[in-house]
């Protein structure tokens, strides 16, 4: 993926999240809401493998420890309650691209959600469950 593919495809997705109204979306009928969220920074690091030797070169003889880091999020909230039951998802994925360090680039992806029932008025049980896939952390190379 070249700076330029990067740069265009951070700009559509700046472009979805401003045109597109963030508010909640409604089906009272099925008692259903859905928040889509979208987000996009960018950060300058300085040391970005946290390097202590600056001397010794990391990655293939490369000897640059800063980068420019873009983050693109996209995610939502799913939230839906019929009768006694009541079931809330949270989808996050993160995409971390970097400008010098193309192979670093990476991505993060979160998934949890629970499910809450309730039987005979009185007696109540609720489930969690949780996936999540993160990048290794860069300390020390």
């Amino acid at each position: 993926m070249n700076n330029v593919s990067v740069i265009l495809s951070s700009l559509i997705v700046a472009l979805v999240a401003l045109v597109c109204p963030t508010t909640q979306a409604d089906a009272a009928l099925l008692g259903d809401t859905l928040k889509p969220f979208a987000t996009l920074s960018e950060m300058y690091d300085s040391n970005i493998f946290r390097v202590k030797d600056r001397s010794d070169p990391i990655l293939g003889g490369d000897k640059q420890l800063y980068d420019f880091i873009t983050t693109v999020t996209v995610g939502t909230k799913f939230h839906y309650s019929l009768s006694q039951a009541e079931l809330n998802l949270f989808l996050k994925d993160d995409l971390f691209i970097y400008e010098h360090y193309t192979n670093q680039n990476t991505n993060q992806f979160d998934v949890n959600g629970d499910l809450a029932l309730t039987f005979f008025d009185k007696v109540k049980m609720n489930i969690y469950g949780e996936y999540k896939k993160a990048p290794e952390d860069r300390v020390d190379f």
